[in-house]
């Protein structure tokens, strides 16, 4: 920054994202702000608009969040950073109850992500649709969608949207009553989260492990859960 090259906000950028994978929010999103307030290309102040928008949804700020994503969907022109402001704007109105409006965005960018064929990013696509699906009680449609994203993600080689997408078809099949298939994909969920370093997903699906064996009448494996 202070030899006044152009790459200073490029350089913020990669500093706030390794705070967030610290979880160093508040140090994050001070780097990130810096690195908007720098004359930048195009393209690094759309990332930079959608990393803080991200590190506000972690902190809880949805509404600022899904604004900001929507800010940077309007300066980018490319599909795949479109891509990615959507699912960052679905995840905001996800936690804020807007199901039908995120199921919308999302019908978006599928076909973006179709046109340019960005498995990762279809992956997370329909592993999204189906947990929008869930709480509006659209079980098959839960079903069809995890499927979907367990295949996205094999085609991916992504081993961490793999186990995203076992753990969604956890929930599928538990909240149909097949308590035996969703232990199982749960516990699939756990052990790849667990072998990887996956915390966070290890730590949405293990108790759900133990709730599937409490309906198997596994009482002493669901306590240890």
């Amino acid at each position: 920054r202070c030899a006044d090259d152009r790459r200073a906000a490029k350089a913020y950028l990669n500093a706030a994202q390794a705070q967030v994978s610290k979880y160093n929010y508040s140090r994050a999103l001070s780097l990130v702000g810096q690195g908007l307030n720098l004359h930048s290309e195009k393209t690094v102040k759309e990332e930079l608009m959608c990393c803080k928008a991200q590190i506000l949804l972690e902190m809880g700020n949805n509404e600022q969040s899904v604004m900001i994503f929507k800010d940077a969907l309007a300066l980018c022109n490319e599909e795949p950073g479109q891509v990615r402001a959507m699912l960052g704007m679905v995840g905001g109105m996800r936690v804020l109850g807007q199901y039908q409006e995120g199921i919308n965005v999302l019908a978006q960018a599928e076909k973006k992500a179709l046109n340019k064929n960005l498995t990762k990013e279809l992956a997370r696509i329909y592993h999204m649709q189906g947990n929008l699906c869930f709480p509006l009680g659209k079980i098959e449609d839960v079903l069809k969608y995890h499927n979907l994203a367990l295949q996205y993600a094999q085609q991916a080689s992504s081993i961490e949207l793999e186990a995203n997408a076992l753990g969604g078809l956890g929930d599928a099949y538990y909240v149909s009553g097949r308590m035996k298939t969703a232990n199982e994909h749960f516990h699939q969920c756990v052990e790849i989260s667990r072998q990887n370093g996956f915390s966070r997903i290890e730590a949405a699906n293990l108790s759900m492990v133990g709730w599937s064996y409490f309906f198997l009448n596994k009482f002493e494996s669901a306590l240890e859960a």
